[in-house]
């Protein structure tokens, strides 16, 4: 978890520094921002791990942006989309066969 992948920053309105900045970002301003934290993951076989609100993503313009995110994401070879908790499981899967060779 980053605080670059987190809606919070991007969209949660607090005029109460540093818990806010006080701006809402715009939908293409976080969708970039994502978009090229998540090529430097995949370019380097990272985890990108989106961080994510109800009361802030749950608006339908950030819906219809986080759709073209996912959309962006799946046009990549080998792509994962997964929960933590599912990744955290194919690691114990893995340590554990590792473990028997």
């Amino acid at each position: 978890m980053h605080w670059t992948n987190d809606d919070w920053e991007q969209f949660a309105f607090l005029y109460d520094p540093p818990m806010g900045s006080g701006v809402i970002e715009t939908c293409e301003k976080a969708f970039q921002l994502w978009k090229e934290e998540f090529d430097g993951m995949y370019r380097y076989g990272s985890a990108f791990v989106l961080t994510m609100h109800p009361e802030l993503i749950g608006r339908p313009a950030r819906v219809m942006m986080l759709e073209r995110l996912i959309d962006y994401m799946r046009s990549h070879d080998g792509v994962w989309l997964t929960t933590c908790e599912e990744i955290a499981n194919c690691c114990v899967t893995n340590q554990a066969i590792l473990a028997k060779t």
